[in-house]
């Protein structure tokens, strides 16, 4: 690891001691450690649109469009009228 720098931050109280309870039940060496370990997962999973892929957006677009297996589609003022009077209880 390179040169530290030494910052402060502000936790409330309980934070702190889930933080705390955190490294001694992780095996994390301190508190900072899990602070470090949480900064680098962040900067390491942070998306954004741009970063996914136009075909795997695309893919969503057209899965969620589809019918699930059982799902029944009503695409029309008639098919919701005839859906409801043929499925009365």
């Amino acid at each position: 690891m390179g040169k530290l720098t030494t910052i402060n931050i502000s936790l409330p109280e309980k934070m702190y001691k889930d933080v705390r309870s955190l490294a001694e039940n992780q095996s994390y060496s301190s508190v900072s450690e899990v602070v470090r370990d949480a900064l680098r997962k962040l900067m390491n999973t942070s998306y954004s649109k741009d970063s996914i892929p136009q075909y795997l957006i695309d893919a969503a677009i057209a899965a969620e469009k589809e019918p699930v297996q059982d799902d029944v589609m009503l695409e029309s003022e008639e098919d919701i009228d005839s859906y409801f009077l043929n499925h009365k209880k």
